[in-house]
């Protein structure tokens, strides 16, 4: 009978985080049922070597070591220009400022630069609101973060979405 890793879970639980751990003993039992007693002791302690670097991963690059939030592709559904706009073929500028929270909702949704618009201001508002973001990252933990959308439509431009 082969011999058991030499890994102590109460180790790895103490040193990573739960997920981190989760992996490492799926990483661990895969080794476990597909190698040889040889090559099996040397993964164990080539993992054992690396907890400490995997539990506290070396800082990325920038300032705090920040990652931005990003937009979850489908989550929210963007209303297309005025058809006063499109019609006429104007130019419109809007910006709208809010916070993303760390649950990746949007909160505090406002217009800071009006479109002329007040109706599509609101729905734009509004959109922004149902819009799920992944959370930026600070070190990373979840973080708040104040944003903002600018819709920028040049005269000329045709095209009815932002």
């Amino acid at each position: 009978m082969d011999a058991p890793l030499p890994v102590s879970w109460r180790h790895i639980d103490l040193v990573t985080s739960p997920q981190l751990s989760l992996i490492i003993r799926n990483i661990t039992f895969e080794i476990s049922i597909m190698t040889s007693p040889v090559l099996r002791s040397t993964l164990a302690a080539a993992l054992l070597a690396a907890l400490p670097a995997l539990a506290h991963p070396a800082p990325g690059p920038g300032p705090g070591n920040i990652q931005q939030a990003r937009l979850v592709e489908g989550s929210c559904t963007l209303p297309g220009f005025p058809d006063d706009v499109v019609h006429a073929d104007r130019a419109l500028r809007q910006r709208i400022d809010f916070t993303i929270g760390v649950d990746g909702r949007v909160k505090d949704a406002r217009v800071s630069q009006p479109s002329g618009f007040p109706d599509y201001d609101r729905a734009m508002v509004q959109a922004l609101s149902q819009c799920s973001y992944i959370p930026a990252l600070r070190d990373g933990k979840p973080m708040e973060l104040r944003s903002s959308r600018e819709t920028v439509r040049s005269a000329g431009a045709g095209g009815a979405k932002p």
